[in-house]
């Protein structure tokens, strides 16, 4: 028995809390395709030998190196990959049954995902975040992202840059690291785009970066870290001006509607103020209007220094549709129905 689990089947695997545990020795994984799909019985033996397969919604998505292998079989999809594979492309999830690992996936989904639905993937897979579905809230928190930037870079370079790959880098370098949530990892793609993409032009903007504060009211001077949803480091008038950057905070009503969080977000706004660093927070609300989002990021560059811009009526009507759109379709991405959708197997 040998099978691959390819595509939403995939992303569904690498969602489970005991994915990371498998993640560690991927480097050790063999890379081989098998050249066929399994027969009825070597899926059965797949299925008892992990049960979780059983928990995977819609089609089996599964890898075959030869498109002659990929004969009916009743609940499978199958997906064709010749491509010789470096390390680090599979993990190992049961004897005979492999993943494509969070540095693959991406690469086989491009074909079928739009380029917003591909930096909202990316974002999970180089976030704190998975979406897990039937779980309140929507998701799961994870210690460390399970692939960053750096690594995507090193492992299209080892694939000897295939197809999809340079769209895959491309939007590698727009996609946030670090992100705990969909709303973050929407704030910083909406935050740091380009204006003629619907963006706010701050490319210096960062997500959950560690600051250290000054904790007030102890007896004895204590530093704290503190990690804002949205970093901007001050430069030129703002620096000059003595301000350290312009934080922004997503306050979702589920962790941020709590008498004790109302109480911590009080502290922190208190620590960054008195550290020259200027809060700035919005909910769900604000989030959504884009008169409202323009002023407050305007106000997020002035308070960090960013110049400020100067343009036609005709160019800021465009910049102002461009933002909408972006918004409109980085707001269309369901993540939790991915794995329901046909179309992605």
């Amino acid at each position: 028995m040998d099978i691959v689990i390819s595509h939403m089947a995939a992303l569904q695997v690498i969602r489970q809390p005991y994915f990371t545990r498998r993640l560690a020795s991927a480097e050790l994984c063999p890379t081989d395709i098998p050249d066929r799909l399994p027969s009825a019985s070597e899926l059965s033996e797949a299925r008892a030998t992990f049960g979780q397969l059983d928990g995977i919604e819609g089609e089996l998505g599964l890898l075959v190196s030869d498109k002659r292998g990929a004969h009916a079989c009743d609940g499978v999809r199958p997906h064709v990959l010749s491509s010789r594979l470096p390390a680090g492309s599979l993990v190992q999830v049961a004897p005979g049954v492999r993943c494509a690992s969070p540095l693959l996936l991406p690469l086989l989904m491009a074909p079928k995902l739009s380029e917003e639905e591909m930096l909202m993937l990316l974002s999970e897979l180089m976030g704190l975040f998975s979406v897990a579905n039937g779980v309140r809230k929507g998701l799961v928190q994870r210690d460390r992202p399970m692939a960053s930037p750096e690594a995507f870079g090193y492992f299209l370079s080892a694939m000897g840059r295939p197809m999809w790959s340079a769209k895959l880098e491309r939007l590698v370098g727009m996609a946030p690291a670090r992100a705990a949530s969909p709303p973050e990892a929407q704030l910083y793609l909406r935050a740091s785009g380009k204006f003629a993409r619907g963006g706010y032009g701050i490319s210096s903007a960062s997500l959950n970066d560690p600051i250290e504060l000054a904790e007030l009211g102890g007896d004895a001077p204590t530093a704290r870290i503190r990690k804002p949803d949205l970093l901007v480091s001050a430069t030129g008038k703002g620096a000059a001006a003595g301000v350290r950057g312009a934080c922004l905070d997503y306050m979702g009503a589920e962790w941020h509607s709590s008498a004790l969080a109302i109480k911590n977000d009080a502290l922190r706004r208190n620590e960054l103020l008195a550290a020259g660093y200027v809060p700035f927070e919005i909910f769900s609300e604000q989030f959504d209007s884009i008169d409202y989002m323009d002023d407050l990021m305007a106000n997020v560059r002035d308070v960090a220094g960013l110049p400020r811009r100067r343009m036609t009526r005709a160019r800021a009507a465009s910049e102002r549709a461009a933002r909408e759109e972006l918004w409109a379709r980085l707001r269309a991405v369901d993540m939790q129905a991915w794995t329901s959708r046909d179309d992605l197997r």
